[in-house]
């Protein structure tokens, strides 16, 4: 999942942040586990099992998120 988008940032979050994302919420710093950046602020955001959960724009400067998708999610 997340190696099919080289071009984008990557964040790993904790099941806190995760399920902020599925109710589209603003996830802390400090629910990310890893995060490695790229060239622009685009970023493929994952659960803790790696699992893509969403696409967002995430200007690392101020912390605002903005979705672009978020992928259902099962329960």
């Amino acid at each position: 999942a997340l190696e099919s988008l080289p071009d984008m940032g990557h964040i790993v979050l904790d099941e806190a942040g995760a399920a902020k994302v599925w109710n589209g919420a603003q996830f802390s710093q400090n629910s990310i586990l890893t995060m490695e950046k790229r060239d622009g602020s685009l970023f493929s955001i994952a659960d803790l099992n790696k699992n893509l959960i969403a696409i967002a724009d995430v200007d690392t400067d101020t912390w605002q998120i903005e979705y672009r998708n978020v992928f259902h999610h099962e329960q």
